[in-house]
């Protein structure tokens, strides 16, 4: 299933009549397995108003009286919380709404993707030893290093380590490796790490 990208909230009594572009915008952003109408949900609770980007859902669309009386719609954003999150008075014109939401998902996209990037990138530390393994994994980081042991040895480092062989990465180095457990030569480089 699907997971919804834009979440639209209807404060107070608002009706689709009054905002008829939020059916497009909804076709367009959120599976129609999801809320009454498949695509918008109406309260004005606190928490409801900030469990949608706690859920992973990037963007809610606010519509209230006000922005019913100016056209308007307010986008929350979960990348960056509080006031500062929010942008008002966006136009509630389909077409213009529509290419905004999209622009803002690509931008989101990019920051967590980035974020993801930074976060793996500072966790790898590279081994050339066991015990270099055991130290990297012991500060929560994840090892990466030459490979060729067989599965006992990767049972040995699982056991005293609580670390597995999480993958072979694409992006492999050129030149002469020895793998960090056994000393004979080594392809591939692995990465082990715990599981959280």
């Amino acid at each position: 299933m699907r997971k919804s990208m834009v979440y639209i909230q209807k404060l107070f009594e608002i009706t689709d009549n009054q905002v008829p572009e939020l059916p497009q915008v909804a076709t367009t952003f959120v599976p129609t397995n999801e809320g009454s109408n498949g695509n918008t949900e109406e309260d004005n609770t606190f928490l409801s108003n900030h469990v949608p980007l706690t859920n992973g859902v990037p963007l809610r669309l606010e519509i209230g009286p006000r922005d019913v009386t100016n056209k308007s719609v307010v986008v929350s954003r979960r990348t960056v919380p509080g006031k500062a999150g929010k942008e008002f008075g966006v136009s509630m014109e389909a077409s213009t709404l529509v290419n905004y939401v999209k622009s803002r998902l690509e931008e989101i996209q990019d920051v967590l993707l980035q974020r993801a990037i930074s976060f793996r990138d500072s966790n790898i530390v590279d081994v050339s030893s066991y015990g270099e393994l055991k130290e990297a994994i012991a500060e929560g980081k994840w090892a990466r290093g030459p490979w060729s042991a067989s599965a006992a040895e990767e049972l040995k480092v699982k056991k005293e380590t609580s670390a597995t062989l999480r993958c072979f990465p694409f992006e492999q180095p050129e030149g002469d490796k020895k793998c960090f457990m056994t000393g004979k030569p080594a392809e591939e480089v692995a990465i082990f790490a715990k599981s959280y």
